[in-house]
This record gives C-alpha cells, sequence and structure tokens, in this order.
C-alpha cells in the first residue's frame, strides 16, 4: 500500500446546509487560513480554479458533499466541468464523502 497520501497535505471542508454565499465566504476564509492568500470567490467555479491553481495542496476532500443540492443544484455540473478542465493537465484529487 502506498502511504505517501498520508502524509500529503490535504484541504478539508465541510458542506452546511446554507446558501451560497455563505459557503463562499467559509471557503474564502478557509484558503486564507491555510495558504495566508486573500481570494474573493464570487461563483463556485472561482473557489475550484483557486484550488486547481495553487501549488501545495494536492487533495480537496469536500465532507457531505450532497449537501451541495440545498445549496445549487447547479455545483454538481460546475464540478464535473471543472474535472473534466483540469483532468489531464493536473494530479489533483477531489475527494467527495
Amino acid at each position: 500500500m502506498n502511504t505517501e497520501i498520508l502524509h500529503t497535505d490535504f484541504l478539508y471542508l465541510f458542506v452546511e446546509k446554507s446558501d451560497l454565499s455563505a459557503f463562499l465566504r467559509r471557503q474564502e476564509r478557509n484558503f486564507y487560513r491555510h495558504f495566508g492568500i486573500k481570494y474573493r470567490f464570487e461563483t463556485v467555479e472561482d473557489f475550484l480554479e483557486a484550488f486547481f491553481n495553487q501549488s501545495s495542496v494536492q487533495i480537496l476532500i469536500i465532507d457531505e458533499f450532497q449537501n451541495f443540492e440545498a445549496i445549487d443544484k447547479s455545483i454538481f455540473s460546475t464540478f464535473q466541468h471543472m474535472v473534466d478542465k483540469y483532468h489531464k493537465k493536473s494530479t489533483k484529487k477531489i475527494v467527495v464523502l
């Protein structure tokens, strides 16, 4: 078993049943705490672009992923679009729970 992944830095986020704006503000704070960089996320696509374009974290773990349905059902399509966009040029992983 390859245990290297256990020593890799990751970004964890918990998806609460809230509105999109509240989710994005939480992720701005999360990114600032983790990277020390202030981001302004207007859309989930902005958030995912930031994840795919930063270099220090390779894994994004999303807990309670199904709660996105209560926030905005189109988020699932956004995730699919961004994964399709980056899957050939990125080694990043997204784990959904």
